[in-house]
């Protein structure tokens, strides 16, 4: 490895014996073919034996007001003095740092700030544009010599979009319009407030409630208007409400229309907003936003493509290209209609894409230069010998990591899609139309039905290339201990070791998102699972099946699985049961040969319906009865012994978190309760043996919920037995049970069957428990005959019903007010 000196002072590796830029490691659109030489010019053996760390056992505080962690916004983001106190702790100077969900480049970025050599991977092109900027040897010399003139460029393409008259537009507040049911009077939702909005019409006061009103259609228009004395401004200096100003109402109009009258040329090639977007934003389909560019405004759009065009045509370094690059996708997100309105200005997207009926454009030339300038101050965190040389990024998918030696990688740390909750993909699409990057990549990310595959292929490779001994810290931000249990066993059968600890480790940004301070079912940091590769002869974690059973353990651990998949699909054919138990076995070390059909009939039984008629099988083919598959069902006695167990493990798990409560609340004398996120961080993290049902399904079954939302211990022995009474009866594993087959669609046994007056005290005790949604699909699927009923139970079971469902109704809505307002964790 030899080490060059460019005319601008930057170090580059030189691999080959040729000069080399600082961006040759880097490669966002391709699979890096450097990558392999890259990893074995920094490899080094290492002292295997000497190598002990203890992994980090607690929360670690980050800031994201750090000026280099704000120079780029990006999804899910963590702090990066954070990051660099992990890889600090598993790592030395010299040390190879792995990132397979790179996104913007934050990992590879601390890392090499801090004297690691580093590698990137993502399969989205624009994350890795995105990293590519931040990892930028920024030839600053350069830009400061560049910024006057580029900036009076841009001004000369598109000043006058902010012209008015003696002054300049710092931001536009656009509203939609509605028409009020009682004195007919077309409104602004902006003349309600823009801050703090009031919720009656201005005119006539008239209640109005902004979550369920029809809007007209095309009628957002510009409302009120911030001005600046100078071309760049800190601050506004005045302004005015289109149509009530005499001094500048003219000049505004005739600026609309040059804008409307202007030719928009050099546009990338328009394309559909990705339907998981449309789906999650809501306002997306019903203000007509379906493609990306509707998602800017005409002067939204004259704006950015007269930034790009000049940033195209400006003569500079290959590098200087690249920081300016950088620059102009900083300021995308916040150049679209989904910019908010708020207090002291305005806020942007928040992990799904919204076209808010207030929205504000901002002027995106203040905003560029406020960039710019941003980047040049960042000048003090980047070296002066440039850290081009000590990063490799490649385009490529985490589940394939074949171009990167095995036994190489010091130290990963990453942060995976998290299941469904956040298509970071679809989130990329302003910056994917930019960028112009191809977008079938969506294809290949780890996200539904795709996740587990990727996830497992990944945790796959992350062995292979790991030094034995050498940790992964995988940050997950998912609130269903389902997946993180799915996550564990993913890894677990790669053959690494999970760390035991007994409270939370993760990462707490100091700036908390509405939804992490308010919201029952959200974790309220970001958690880290430590997992390490074990030493040759250090014996891995205990797998399901490990091959040295004799045929008693091995059948029993084969019920096991049957068990386990019955539960949660009863009713399945013969050959998705053994499918299952194949899998499960191969994939946790050996496949053993067995009596398959001895063993499910010991636990199970086969249910066949009348030879008559046809129906459609599994695949959804009709076809006669006579010849469909039997459905397969445990046992009454074998749902005993699950139950029975079951049972006990919650029963283990609430006496964790009922000493868990007790403790908190000693420390926090004046709450009533404990956040569900906590409750949620002590699960997952000490409760080893986890109950098949979710934590937020039973801990109703144990204790109780404030009007705060938290949860406390019962407060009496009435209290306490009324819970225990409820837990005895095992009602609300009953309605679980019996909703699985009917969401599944299969017969459901004769003794699993409830009588009218059992489906009514299971429809009161799903809305005393919080299921609305059960009592909800109880009432409506569930067989109930009311007619059967005395007509009190009748009157009973019909205020239960209407409870669910406006409770099940008022569930599903906060979330989309919470988007409404913009407080979303982003």
């Amino acid at each position: 490895m030899a080490r060059t000196s460019r005319a601008d002072g930057q170090h580059v590796l030189d691999i080959e014996g040729s000069a080399k830029t600082s961006l040759d490691n880097y490669s966002c659109e391709e699979l890096n073919p450097r990558l392999s030489a890259f990893v074995e010019s920094f490899q080094h053996e290492g002292n295997l034996d000497g190598y002990a760390i203890n992994p980090i056992n607690q929360i670690i505080t980050g800031r994201k007001s750090d000026p280099l962690y704000m120079l780029h916004s990006y999804w899910a983001k963590k702090p990066f003095d954070a990051i660099r106190t992990f890889i600090e702790h598993f790592t030395e100077e010299g040390d190879i740092v792995l990132d397979p969900f790179l996104g913007s480049g934050s990992t590879v970025l601390v890392a090499a700030l801090c004297g690691r050599n580093a590698i990137g991977a993502d399969v989205s092109p624009s994350a890795m544009k995105i990293a590519c900027g931040y990892c930028n040897d920024h030839p600053f010399n350069e830009l400061i010599r560049l910024r006057d003139a580029l900036l009076s460029d841009i001004w000369k393409e598109i000043g006058w979009l902010f012209q008015l008259k003696d002054k300049y537009i710092r931001s536009i507040v656009i509203s939609e319009k509605f028409r009020c049911v009682k004195c007919f009077r077309t409104v602004s939702v902006a003349e309600m407030g823009l801050e703090d909005q009031r919720d009656e019409c201005p005119y006539c006061e008239e209640k109005v409630n902004t979550r369920t009103l029809t809007y007209l259609k095309n009628s957002a228009s510009p409302f009120s208007v911030d001005i600046q004395d100078a071309k760049i401004s800190h601050r506004a200096s005045d302004s005015f409400i289109v149509g009530q100003s005499t001094k500048y109402d003219q000049a505004f109009a005739d600026l609309y229309k040059r804008i409307e009258e202007a030719p928009e040329i050099n546009l990338p090639s328009d394309r559909l907003i990705p339907q998981r977007l449309i789906d999650l934003g809501g306002r997306l389909q019903s203000s007509g936003t379906l493609s990306t560019s509707q998602l800017h405004s005409k002067r939204q759009r004259l704006m950015l493509s007269g930034i790009r065009r000049i940033i195209n045509q400006k003569q500079c370094s290959f590098s200087g290209k690249k920081s300016l690059e950088f620059i102009f996708s900083s300021i995308l997100l916040n150049a679209t209609q989904m910019y908010r309105v708020r207090k002291g200005g305005g806020g942007g997207v928040a992990g799904a894409y919204y076209v808010p009926p207030v929205r504000r454009e901002t002027n995106a030339y203040r905003v560029f230069a406020e960039k710019f300038d941003d980047l040049l101050k960042a000048q003090k965190f980047y070296p002066i010998d440039g850290i081009g040389e000590k990063i490799a990024l490649s385009r490529q998918s985490a589940g394939d990591l074949s171009n990167i030696p095995s036994n190489s990688i010091d130290y990963i740390f990453t942060d995976p899609p998290y299941a469904d909750t956040m298509p970071f993909a679809a989130l990329n699409a302003v910056y994917d139309y930019w960028f112009e990057t191809d977008s079938t990549y969506t294809a290949f990310e780890a996200i539904g039905d795709d996740w587990i595959d990727i996830m497992s292929a990944f945790f796959k490779e992350a062995y292979r290339v790991l030094k034995p001994g050498r940790w992964l810290s995988l940050c997950y931000h998912d609130t269903s201990e389902g997946t993180w249990v799915k996550v564990q066993d993913l890894a677990a059968e790669a053959g690494l070791i999970s760390d035991t600890v007994n409270k939370a480790v993760g990462i707490d940004a100091k700036q908390k998102a509405y939804q992490q301070t308010v919201g029952d079912k959200v974790t309220k940091r970001d958690l880290v699972i430590n997992f390490r590769k074990p030493k040759p002869g250090e014996t891995t974690a205990s797998l399901t099946i490990t091959g040295e059973e004799d045929d008693t353990t091995f059948n029993e651990k084969v019920y096991v699985i049957i068990r386990d998949y019955l539960i949660t699909n009863p009713g399945s054919s013969k050959d998705r049961i053994y499918d299952e138990v194949v899998s499960r076995m191969v994939s946790a070390g050996i496949m053993e040969a067995h009596d398959f059909n001895e063993l499910l009939t010991q636990i199970a039984m086969e249910v066949r319906e009348p030879l008559s008629g046809n129906a459609p099988d599994d695949q959804g083919h009709n076809v006669s009865i006579s010849s469909r598959t039997g459905r397969w069902y445990l046992k009454e006695t074998e749902m005993a012994v699950v139950d029975s167990a079951e049972s006990a493990k919650e029963d283990a798990a609430a006496a964790s978190i009922k000493s868990f409560i007790t403790e908190h609340l000693t420390k926090h004398r004046g709450a009533e309760g404990v956040h569900y996120g906590d409750l949620f961080e002590h699960f997952v993290y000490t409760v080893k043996d986890k109950t098949r049902r979710p934590l937020a399904e039973w801990l109703l079954d144990y204790f109780y919920k404030t009007d705060e939302g938290t949860y406390r211990l019962p407060a009496s022995d009435e209290e306490e037995e009324l819970k225990r009474q409820g837990r005895a009866s095992g009602t609300n594993r009953r309605i679980k049970r019996y909703i699985a087959y009917l969401q599944q669609g299969v017969a459901v046994p004769e003794k699993e069957r409830p009588n009218d007056a059992t489906l009514a005290e299971w429809i009161r005790s799903a809305k005393r428990s919080g299921m609305y949604e059960a009592g909800k699909i109880l009432y409506e699927k569930g067989g109930l005959n009311l007619d059967d009923l005395p007509e009190d139970l009748m009157v009973k079971v019909e205020e239960d019903y209407q409870v669910c469902v406006r409770l099940l109704a008022r569930a599903i809505e906060q979330p989309r007010a919470a988007r409404k307002t913009g407080k979303k964790a982003k």
